[in-house]
């Protein structure tokens, strides 16, 4: 995955992200697993199951040094998270009694990921003017304003109808609970016209 600067991600993008590593995981870990059933299937057919070649010790670079195994299955190592990741808050929690006197050692961070989903609407208030000759002049919306349903929003309908495949009434269900008004119509049409880009 290309490296992606810090200032350029959204928070729509640090949530991608950090789905597509879950996934990522999550699928070698399963590949295993079903290697591991084919191997006990074969087994209890009586026959062979897939045998574990080694790598081939010429391929190994010799300017790598080698650790001993742990004997864990790949990917199984655990990794740090916290250090990249995005903190929106911070709350300094203090012990319940500190006696007078006593001096503050350090500070032990302990994170804590959680998802915030709720409706954020804008209101765009379109100044209207009439010029000295009798015109009218009307402020214009944003460029990247294109109906009532902001890019964000539309970008989470096609990820979770596309890339999730959740089905348009499931999916009608959930935006309706959490506060978007939309309409079975106004969420297909999303889903379908002017998409060429998307396609492409």
């Amino acid at each position: 995955m290309p490296k992606i600067p810090e200032d350029a991600k959204s928070p729509f993008m640090v949530e991608l992200i950090g789905i597509i590593e879950h996934q990522s995981v999550a699928i070698q870990q399963q590949a295993e697993l079903i290697q591991l059933l084919k191997d006990e299937i074969a087994r209890l057919k009586g026959q062979k199951p897939k045998p574990n070649i080694q790598p081939s010790k010429l391929e190994k670079d010799p300017t790598k040094k080698q650790t001993p195994s742990s004997g864990k299955r790949p990917g199984s190592q655990k990794r740090e998270k916290t250090p990249n990741l995005v903190i929106h808050k911070h709350i300094p929690i203090r012990p319940e009694s500190v006696p007078e006197g006593s001096i503050l050692k350090d500070i032990q961070p302990y994170s804590v990921q959680g998802l915030k989903i709720h409706p954020y609407n804008i209101c765009y208030l379109l100044e209207r003017w009439q010029t000295p000759d009798g015109r009218n002049i009307v402020g214009k919306l944003p460029a990247h304003v294109q109906g009532h349903y902001d890019v964000t929003l539309k970008a989470y309908i096609l990820y979770q109808h596309n890339q999730c495949q959740v089905t348009q009434p499931l999916l009608l269900e959930q935006l309706q609970e959490w506060g978007v008004d939309i309409s079975a119509g106004q969420l297909n049409r999303i889903l379908t016209e002017q998409k060429d880009i998307f396609h492409n």
